[in-house]
């Protein structure tokens, strides 16, 4: 029954996430499809709480493809290694997530300055190229020529 103060939602659709919201809260996920478990990764975090962490992809292999009730990990697969940096550009704070080329965690951490430095790099000069492609929009007569 359907208190006549709160409108009726609509029947559910495909697609549309809908736990008790209401049609306006609703979230369409297009394009989503499943996960490949073939190709699943635990995620593990180190962190020493003060200059930042590693997170380490673990590839994983499910015993039961129904549910998370076994898996292994799969040494074939590479382990892969992240981080994050926060970048701050005209007083906006740009967070950057970047892959570190390591195979064990003691690499990672070796070599987590050397990547981020790169990763920062490529943001900065993304930026600019972002820049450069942004018209310039000057008022008729600001540039001291006649307009």
């Amino acid at each position: 029954m359907t208190n006549s103060k709160t409108p009726a939602l609509p029947p559910a659709q495909p697609g549309v996430v809908d736990q008790g919201a209401t049609p306006s809260d609703s979230i369409k996920t297009v394009g989503f499809k499943s996960l490949d478990v073939a190709n699943l990764y635990r995620i593990d975090t180190f962190t020493d709480h003060v200059v930042g962490e590693i997170r380490v992809a673990v590839p994983i292999t499910l015993f039961d493809t129904a549910g998370l009730e076994g898996y292994e990990v799969d040494r074939v697969r590479p382990l892969r290694f992240f981080s994050t940096m926060m970048v701050h550009v005209n007083g906006q704070a740009n967070n950057i997530a970047f892959e570190i080329a390591a195979t064990t965690l003691a690499e990672a951490i070796t070599k987590t300055p050397e990547a981020a430095e790169a990763a920062g790099r490529v943001f900065l000069k993304q930026l600019q190229d972002q820049r450069a492609r942004r018209p310039i929009i000057m008022p008729a007569g600001a540039s001291g020529l006649p307009s």
